[in-house]
């Protein structure tokens, strides 16, 4: 299991969590009781297990979406974190100190949207606007505010697709640092 980020190691996850799922359903399907010893579905009917892999199969669908958007959020916030350290060095001051630390204990606030735009230009707008599609849709799959309705479906795949394209083209482009999302110890790499 090699991994380039912290996003690639979720998606593996979700990957494994899937194929387990297709290989339960199969057990059931061919009757085979012996690879099932010792679970829960050793004992329910096919018709149960059935139901339960369904569900189980849409939950992690949901689940990945809101894992993978945890992680590109964390990701965005550090990198500006990041960024704002370099006030620091732009002459010391005090100024700069207590710019910095108003960054630095404001940002966990930021609307998500606002963060994003701040990359809009040397980002591609479309691309930014299909990132902000995703949090449409994971914000929808925390809330389930049926008073708004569900927007439109994203689907895993999608979503990884999508938040990875992002830090790589954050990663690559020349305007920002390269070491970007280097923080191991939080997890953040990229």
């Amino acid at each position: 299991m090699k991994s380039n980020t912290s996003l690639d190691d979720i998606w593996q996850t979700y990957q494994v969590t899937c194929d387990c799922l297709k290989v339960v359903q199969r057990s059931i399907a061919k009757k085979d009781r012996r690879l099932l010893s010792k679970t829960q579905f050793f004992t329910i009917s096919e018709e149960q297990a059935g139901g339960w892999i369904s569900k189980s199969r849409r939950d992690s669908d949901d689940y990945i979406i809101l894992s993978l958007w945890a992680v590109f959020e964390r990701i965005m916030i550090g990198y500006l974190q990041e960024q704002g350290k370099k006030i620091l060095d732009n002459p010391p001051s005090d100024f700069n100190k207590k710019f910095y630390d108003k960054i630095e204990s404001k940002i966990e606030y930021w609307r998500i949207d606002d963060i994003l735009d701040i990359f809009t230009g040397p980002i591609d707008s479309q691309l930014i606007g299909r990132v902000k599609q995703i949090k449409t849709y994971r914000d929808w799959i925390a809330h389930r505010n049926m008073r708004k309705g569900a927007p439109s479906n994203i689907i895993p795949q999608r979503a990884y697709k999508i938040l990875s394209e992002m830090l790589v083209e954050l990663k690559n482009h020349p305007e920002f640092d390269l070491n970007f999302g280097q923080n191991t110890s939080q997890g953040l790499s990229v």
